[in-house]
């Protein structure tokens, strides 16, 4: 899978979890947080898509549970069990 494939596979992990996926221009790589109920990852667009990537699983990795239902692709790619 390419670079700008799993990104897009990524987000859209992030929005079946919950999160709201914002790609803009900060001055920070990004990261995750939550308001109220609401719960957003922000990522620097700035950032080269492997380093977009990257974050996103770690981001995702960390909030992943027993609940949490992922596709089998999804958990490899995270590489969580």
């Amino acid at each position: 899978m390419e670079l700008k494939e799993q990104f897009n596979y990524l987000v859209e992990v992030a929005r079946k979890m919950g999160y709201r996926v914002f790609i803009d221009s900060i001055l920070s790589p990004g990261g995750d947080c939550r308001v109220y109920e609401n719960k957003y990852i922000i990522i620097n667009k700035k950032l080269p898509v492997r380093m977009q990537v990257k974050l996103l699983k770690e981001i995702l990795a960390q909030r992943v549970d027993e609940n949490t239902f992922l596709e089998p692709r999804a958990r490899k790619l995270l590489g969580v069990e």
